[in-house]
């Protein structure tokens, strides 16, 4: 099954993987927290420090383990624009099968050794991590979509030229952000936004609507383009929008059904 064939029921288990991508993080941001050790410390193919961590060996909930079980975390320092960035790769072998990659923003690339790495990763790894929080559930997003495929080929065929895309070719930049892939993980990222100004906070949808500044569902699917990650909002198609306001709406009748009891 592809994922084109995973998503033609939109948004029907939005809330259910979403809850366990954020989970996920939540439960990486907590082993931060306590100082977990690189299992890797060294430098990459690009000469770049980087950290690895393996997910087997992180303790996660019981219910979290076969997520955690063939999954790596890596730090890696960069120099970038902007905030820190994060990538998922698939890689098929028999070991490890998801990768999360999380790049982190440094004056220089060469700025670190391996020694300070290792000192730096015990007093900033935690606020990186938790500072990325939103990306990393995207990334999360990723990972579960890929066990949810069942098609470990799909990932090598996505249907643009990377290479062009971080050229900056604008064709390919639209194919990326217009994926199933990719606008999956964009719209569970901007539903995690709003679960997080709600969570613990809403206990009728008058609240709801308060806290989140709309009035209704129209305004509501409104106000969610609007806030969509800026580059894939630039890029969506007109058949993408259409998809992404037909979840956005889903997920407000959610909301309705709710808070109805």
């Amino acid at each position: 099954m592809n994922l084109v064939e995973v998503f033609l029921d939109e948004g029907a288990k939005d809330e259910y993987y979403r809850k366990i991508a954020y989970r996920c993080v939540d439960a990486l941001i907590e082993k931060f927290r306590t100082k977990i050790k690189p299992s890797y410390v060294g430098l990459d193919d690009k000469h770049r420090v980087t950290a690895a961590f393996r997910g087997s060996q992180m303790d996660a909930p019981p219910d979290l383990k076969e997520y955690f079980e063939k999954f790596m975390f890596f730090t890696t320092a960069d120099t970038m624009d902007g905030e820190h960035g994060a990538v998922y790769n698939f890689v098929n072998s028999g070991k490890v099968t998801d990768i999360i990659n999380l790049i982190i923003n440094t004056p220089s690339a060469d700025s670190y050794d391996e020694e300070e790495w290792k000192f730096l990763n015990y007093l900033d790894g935690h606020s990186w991590v938790k500072e990325s929080r939103i990306t990393l559930v995207h990334e999360f997003v990723h990972l579960l979509d890929a066990q949810r495929a069942q098609d470990p080929k799909y990932w090598s065929k996505a249907p643009y030229d990377s290479d062009k895309m971080r050229a900056g070719d604008k064709a390919e930049i639209e194919k990326y952000y217009n994926t199933p892939v990719e606008y999956n993980a964009y719209v569970q990222q901007e539903l995690e936004n709003v679960d997080s100004i709600i969570r613990n906070r809403a206990s009728s949808m008058n609240d709801v609507k308060r806290l989140i500044g709309v009035s209704d569902a129209n305004s509501f699917v409104k106000k969610f383009l609007e806030a969509v990650y800026a580059p894939f909002r630039k890029n969506m198609t007109m058949d993408t929008r259409k998809r992404v306001a037909k979840r956005a709406n889903q997920y407000w009748q959610d909301l309705e059904r709710r808070f109805s009891g």
